[in-house]
């Protein structure tokens, strides 16, 4: 097995890669793959906005985010799995990588968990017997005995362990058992709660956890359903036939992460200030209709819009950002007539400021990484600078100045 260990947005060169490999790499949405341009014959790999393990036949990328790793297991559980998880409570090595330390997690909860008992439940049972149990499913029993009395289409509500809660449990633990590399003392301990839930029929679904209703009977299975959705929503397996090839995943798009936890700041920020803040703001851009677009971020103030943002999880440098991101702002505010839109990144931005025509947009940085005072004050201050209207003076002064005479080329842009 040929393993190549990135960072996040890092790039590995001088790699030895066999022509199926390439492909497999190339036909990846995870990571980049190209010649390197230093030493012909050779290979470079560059990480984007994924972080995890990615395999292939004979080869594994890992990708190790920039975030604290006990940081970014708390934010994936409250953004993914919906559930707040103290990742301080569970023993891991400092050289795990994000898989093992999701999977030890899962397994420290759910171990805890199921010691208490399974949790049973009614489920309703559609069946054929020979002896009447619950109701008869006349229409049913109809169309597929076509009159004779036996056996009997039957529905009944069963007493069970097979529900939705221990599902989630049992997919996630197949799932992460499926991924080779994990710690052998991790493996055992999943296995153990396979055998635990030997009884119930695994789901590989996330969305199944929208249909559990939490009550004070299920409470305690919160936390480790939320860690099994998270797990759910990272993995993928998928074997790839037609290439003779089988790839496995465990990855989370950290522009997801970072999208979402921007908008929960923002929205704690905002409570009690009679700020509401929406997001993905669904509109048009033409009088039509025809053409729709949906802004991560949007601030109103008594129901009238005052700032849209959007947050890019990518790394701007000297030469500036991207363009598209430019354009897509740039329509917000003709769309939205706003004199100033808003970028937020992961990092410091080479300028704080553009001015385009008649329009600033703004370039913020907010840190994953943060203690929990400065992410209050990070985002109270951000909150602050969107509702800002109208433009403040240094705004003011870059509009007034003549802007035809600049040479727009000096405009940063990717």
């Amino acid at each position: 097995m040929t393993t190549i260990d990135l960072t996040e947005w890092g790039t590995a060169r001088e790699l030895d890669l066999s022509a199926p490999h390439v492909a497999m790499l190339a036909a990846s949405k995870y990571v980049k793959v190209a010649p390197d341009p230093q030493r012909a014959g050779k290979w470079q790999v560059s990480a984007q906005s994924y972080v995890g393990a990615v395999s292939f036949d004979g080869l594994e990328i890992r990708i190790r985010p920039k975030v604290d790793l006990r940081r970014l297991l708390s934010l994936l559980s409250r953004h993914l799995g919906q559930v707040t998880f103290a990742a301080d409570n569970v023993d891991w090595g400092d050289d795990d990588d994000l898989t093992s330390m999701i999977a030890a997690a899962f397994a420290t909860e759910t171990e805890k968990l199921l010691a208490q008992g399974l949790l049973n439940g009614y489920r309703a049972v559609d069946e054929s017997l020979l002896t009447i149990r619950g109701r008869i499913d006349m229409g049913r029993h109809v169309a597929a005995r076509a009159g004779l009395p036996l056996p009997v289409e039957v529905t009944y509500d069963d007493f069970t362990p097979d529900i939705a809660e221990n599902q989630l449990l049992a997919g996630a633990a197949a799932r992460l058992l499926r991924i080779t590399r994990l710690d052998s003392s991790v493996r055992r301990r999943l296995q153990r709660i396979g055998m635990m839930l030997h009884e119930v029929t695994p789901t590989f679904s996330a969305s199944t956890a929208d249909n559990i209703v939490w009550s004070r009977l299920n409470e305690r299975y919160r936390t480790s359903v939320g860690l099994a959705v998270l797990v759910l929503k990272a993995t993928t397996i998928e074997d790839t036939a037609s290439r003779g090839s089988r790839a496995s995943a465990f990855v989370v798009d950290m522009s997801a992460v970072f999208e979402a936890e921007v908008a929960a700041r923002l929205r704690d920020a905002a409570r009690g200030l009679g700020v509401t803040l929406a997001t993905q703001y669904s509109a048009s851009l033409d009088e039509d209709g025809y053409v729709g677009i949906r802004p991560d971020l949007a601030v109103l103030e008594h129901r009238q819009l005052v700032a849209i943002a959007d947050t890019k999880y990518k790394l701007p440098d000297i030469r500036g950002v991207d363009v598209s991101d430019l354009y897509q702002v740039l329509a917000y505010a003709h769309r939205f007539r706003l004199p100033a839109v808003h970028l937020i990144y992961p990092v410091p931005p080479p300028k704080n400021r553009l001015v385009v025509g008649d329009v600033v947009v703004h370039l913020h940085h907010v840190d994953l990484d943060l203690s929990r005072s400065e992410t209050d004050e990070t985002y109270s201050r951000l909150l602050g600078h969107l509702c800002r209207s109208p433009l403040d003076s240094e705004d003011q002064a870059s509009l007034a100045g003549d802007f035809t005479r600049k040479d727009q080329s000096n405009v940063p842009v990717a």
